[in-house]
């Protein structure tokens, strides 16, 4: 019950048990539920929440802002926004402070609502709130262990818990937790997948739009890859095919230009475990910097990677956060779109397609309009606010007036082969860029006089790829039919997210399988996050109206509501935003 609770020592996935409390990558890499970093929370069930506000008539979740039902905006977005599990104030979480007692040992700590917790147990995460630690994991969090006894090692009964009148900022980067029926990670059970194995290709926009390809859908994917068919686009792309039309060398040798290998990734929503292990690969390859606490409050973090957290209910109600859920996750990353929303808006040319098809910085002409990050549909641009590499911790705001503090053994932390960005300039995912020159560099030494100059498939292995202990990213070059990126593309289950927007990610999904035992009582025909888009949308399946429409990942994402869907996938709110005037 409310007033006998059960409390659950668990290891923080910062800390662990708190020998990386002074772990700067541990820190501030989201917790793959709760998507908090720098801190951990006293975890409950919203049931609990729900009878902890009513009996102590202390505000928990945020109030109810129902849309007017009269609107043309009601109709239009059928339904109403789902209700949040969190106070957030310009991006801030703003939890309640409690006051839990376990064995006469009473520890303030805020609270953090999680969907899908048994009703009347609490989680506290351990590792954190150490009094002697290095600089990075001073004053962090709280210390769970002070109620955490030897006769109590995993778990105690009895515990109870006060509300009080404050509150705490929690630096949470993901605070809408629902897809609102949008199809952005695709599900389905292993018996529909049998009987319908394309169920991708008939759900989202995609299925009752034209083909991104128009009259070259048919086409495989190496040659879309290679030839940059316009389609439905407003503009031509030059062919990788052939020699860009200003490079005189070529003229009447044509024949004899290479091919340039053309880069992909696939990842597998089936084997992602949401463990997070990518998202710190990224950053201590790509020198990805640590920004802290204050400036994730702010919605500054830097991670390259993220991964996405959904949850989704049986019963569909926006009204009211759920406690029986099925969890959803989904790596994204700058997705090497072939037709780049951000390349269209830099005015000088910062970001461009190469030849290769990866869609590339050029730091040193990058002058910080932001105007990639307002148009990538993904929000995987990251801008750099400060100096983050260059200038004393806590001289930041200072800017190039601030005393420069670069320490030596600080630089050996760097990969030599990625640039160290600086002040004002914007950054993302590279493919590991630095890993392909190498490797092209190294078959070229290998070819020496002879023209076998394309590397091996197999031979690069991206940071996030390398780290993943599932396997779930497959990443290399998709012009050939035969890599193992091209078979996984083959797949039927394979899709883009936000693909209606002709953009063309080279990064595409394979949409995620859930097996239930049907003789089981909590047994169902659809996967939660695929009945709500039915229930949501209204279309189900939409038989073979616009199946199939891109083999190169056409995308198939939810309906666009012009009335709400800013066509984010981070739901409705990236935590992209600068809250500088706090």
């Amino acid at each position: 019950s409310a007033e006998k609770l059960e409390v659950r020592f668990a290891p923080s996935s910062h800390a662990y048990d708190g020998r990386y409390a002074n772990n700067g990558w541990m820190m501030e890499c989201p917790d793959p539920i709760t998507k908090l970093t720098w801190d951990n929370a006293i975890q409950i069930s919203p049931t609990l929440a729900k009878e902890l506000e009513s009996a102590q008539g202390i505000q928990i979740f945020p109030a109810k802002k129902p849309m007017n039902k009269d609107s043309a905006f009601f109709e239009g977005a059928k339904g109403t926004l789902q209700t949040n599990k969190a106070n957030f104030r310009r991006g801030k979480e703003e939890a309640v402070v409690v006051e839990l007692t376990v064995n006469g040992v009473t520890i303030e700590a805020p609270i953090h609502v999680v969907p899908g917790l048994a009703n009347y147990t609490v989680v506290l995460p351990l590792g954190l709130g150490r009094k002697v630690v290095g600089r990075v994991g001073q004053g962090v969090g709280f210390d769970a262990y002070a109620v955490r006894t030897s006769s109590s090692l995993g778990c105690a009964l009895g515990a109870s818990i006060k509300l009080t009148e404050k509150t705490f900022h929690l630096a949470n980067t993901q605070e809408h937790w629902s897809m609102e029926g949008r199809a952005l990670v695709r599900e389905n059970t292993a018996a529909a997948y049998t009987k319908t194995p394309d169920f991708v290709n008939k759900i989202g926009v995609e299925s009752h739009a034209p083909s991104n390809y128009a009259k070259d859908d048919g086409k495989s994917l190496q040659e879309k890859s290679v030839n940059q068919y316009r389609g439905n686009s407003a503009y031509e792309h030059p062919a990788f095919s052939k020699p860009l039309p200003n490079v005189k060398v070529w003229e009447g040798n044509e024949d004899k230009f290479p091919v340039p290998q053309q880069w992909g990734m696939a990842i597998d929503l089936n084997s992602c475990t949401g463990c997070t292990a990518c998202v710190v690969a990224c950053q201590s390859e790509n020198n990805v910097p640590i920004v802290g606490k204050d400036q994730v409050l702010r919605g500054r973090e830097m991670h390259w990677m993220r991964i996405d957290r959904y949850f989704s209910a049986e019963k569909y109600d926006q009204t009211e956060v759920p406690d029986d859920v099925q969890v959803s996750f989904m790596g994204m990353m700058c997705q090497h779109c072939e037709n780049a929303p951000c390349e269209q808006v830099c005015p000088v040319n910062a970001t461009v397609h190469d030849s290769q098809g990866l869609n590339t910085m050029a730091y040193n002409r990058c002058v910080g309009t932001r105007y990639c990050a307002n148009n990538c549909p993904y929000k995987v641009r990251r801008f750099n606010f400060l100096d983050w590499n260059k200038r004393q911790i806590g001289e930041f705001y200072k800017g190039p007036l601030g005393p420069v503090d670069e320490p030596e053994l600080e630089k050996m932390n760097a990969n030599p082969n990625v640039t160290v960005r600086m002040r004002g300039v914007m950054e993302k995912c590279t493919f590991c860029t630095q890993r392909i020159e190498s490797a092209k560099i190294e078959q070229k030494r290998l070819a020496g006089a002879s023209d076998d100059i394309r590397i091996p498939d197999g031979n690069i292995k991206v940071a996030c790829q390398q780290a993943c202990p599932t396997d779930a990213i497959t990443f290399g070059d998709i012009s050939d039919a035969d890599s193992e990126v091209s078979q996984m593309k083959a797949s039927e289950r394979n899709y883009s997210v936000l693909g209606y927007l002709n953009a063309r990610p080279r990064t595409t999904y394979l949409a995620r399988l859930r097996n239930p035992n049907p003789e089981m009582p909590d047994a169902y025909e659809k996967p939660y996050a695929y009945a709500q888009y039915d229930e949501r949308y209204g279309h189900g399946s939409h038989g073979d109206h616009g199946a199939g429409h891109d083999d190169h990942g056409a995308g198939h994402d939810s309906h666009a509501v012009p009335a709400h869907d800013d066509h984010s996938a981070h739901g409705h709110d990236d935590h992209g935003h600068d809250h500088s005037s706090h």
